[in-house]
């Protein structure tokens, strides 16, 4: 029987503006290799065992039985290294003196297994998750005023492309790429012109404020000069 996924909770990052954050259910699967984990958010209700062990496999993972589970990097590695099952034919002597060289050539063009991720590559892809699930807008299929992948590229520290290839395979695809360069640039400039509204909004409160004071200010002096 496969493990259950560990439901844990990881901080939210901070962002400005948005004070702290409660932390954020996660179901959690661990490399038995390697630090590298992966998580999928925890959704109104709890995925089923098998809705989430056919996510982490979409990801590359291999899903093992408890403490077996394997990242993408560790089960590449482990399948180029396994033995073959199929023996040599010694009755055969010259398909057998030739096998060395065929094999030496197949083991030469063989790629490389991959390095696993660090803890810190671990945490920068919990950190995207946690971000995306924030920032990103699964209804109406764009992100919410004043994030785009470029920022969530600097907020975690990883490259646009993987923020990119990410987002679209976990959470979904920008509405705003069918549109129109021209709208879409119209509505980035409204969205700053509000942003620019609200902020002249609170300073002209601040100066009805200050003239406010002053006019009372002004008048006891006049009532205390008659």
């Amino acid at each position: 029987m496969r493990e259950t996924f560990e439901v844990v909770t990881v901080p939210r990052p901070v962002q400005p503006g948005a004070g702290i954050l409660p932390p954020r259910p996660v179901q959690m699967i661990k490399c038995s290799r390697c630090p590298a984990s992966d998580f999928i958010p925890v959704y109104p209700s709890r995925l089923p065992t098998d809705a989430v062990t056919a996510k982490f496999r979409k990801r590359g993972w291999h899903v093992g039985d408890v403490g077996r589970h394997l990242c993408p990097a560790c089960h590449h590695a482990k399948r180029r290294s396994a033995p073959k099952s199929e023996s040599p034919d010694m009755s055969q002597p010259s398909r057998l003196s030739h096998k060395p060289k065929s094999a030496a050539m197949s083991q030469s063009s063989r790629p490389q297994a991959k390095p696993s991720a660090s803890p810190a590559a671990s945490d920068a892809i919990v950190n995207l998750y946690l971000i995306l699930s924030d920032a990103y807008d699964r209804t109406k299929k764009t992100f919410k005023l004043g994030w785009d992948d470029e920022r969530v590229a600097r907020e975690t520290g990883l490259a646009v492309a993987v923020v990119e290839e990410r987002r679209e395979r976990d959470f979904g695809p920008l509405t705003t790429a069918g549109l129109p360069e021209d709208l879409v640039a119209a509505v980035d400039a409204a969205d700053k012109a509000m942003v620019a509204l609200a902020g002249a909004h609170v300073a002209f409160n601040a100066a009805m404020e200050r003239a406010a004071k002053a006019h009372a200010e002004m008048a006891r002096l006049v009532a205390r000069g008659s």
